[in-house]
């Protein structure tokens, strides 16, 4: 009965991360169909094939990327910014999801630079993950951090501090996210806050 025990739990600490991450992709694939499928759908219902808009979407991003390095396709795809930028509320949006893609899409250099712990309102540490340090005119050293919440990593708050008031810890990304995101659950072996 022991090992049965045993089995069942290896079985599920298995399957679950599997499932979760197979689930994810699946309505990652649905949600990116829906996009153009719905549009097939509606309008060309004898050609419609499940996995169409898919494709559709997939040929269409290739086709801007074509565009985007090309005069011609340049000219028309700063058109379409121009337009965008001018409407009112579209544009806010507009250039909020233009500047969170470039930053994050940016080669030389990783949207988190490293995991620090910082104090939590006189009561002990958060995590945080760095996003971006300079020093200013006078020479103080600030640092930009989002601190995640949990266990729901996607949200958090921005903190804007000096580099005194933060100290770095010996996790990569990945580690901090971790640790984060099981609420403490999962810590890298022999770490020491």
């Amino acid at each position: 009965m022991e090992n049965l025990k045993k089995y069942f739990w290896s079985g599920l600490l298995f399957i679950i991360p599997v499932s979760f991450s197979i689930w994810i992709l699946v309505r990652a694939v649905i949600f990116l169909e829906n996009l153009l499928g719905s549009w097939l759908r509606r309008f060309l219902p004898n050609v419609y094939l499940p996995g169409l808009g898919f494709l559709c979407l997939v040929m269409l991003i290739l086709l801007l990327g074509f565009l985007a390095h090309n005069i011609m396709g340049k000219t028309i795809l700063r058109g379409i910014e121009r337009i965008m930028e001018s409407v009112p509320l579209v544009n806010k949006i507009y250039s909020f999801s233009r500047t969170i893609v470039m930053a994050v899409s940016r080669p030389e250099s990783r949207s988190f630079k490293s995991v620090v712990k910082v104090k939590a309102f006189g009561l002990g540490y958060m995590i945080g993950f760095v996003t971006a340090q300079w020093q200013d005119q006078e020479g103080k050293k600030w640092v930009s951090l989002l601190i995640p919440t949990v266990p729901n990593p996607t949200t958090g708050f921005y903190l804007l501090t000096t580099e005194e008031n933060i100290q770095e810890l010996s996790l990569t990304v990945e580690q901090g996210f971790s640790l984060v995101v099981s609420m403490g659950l999962v810590k890298p072996e022999q770490w020491q806050p």
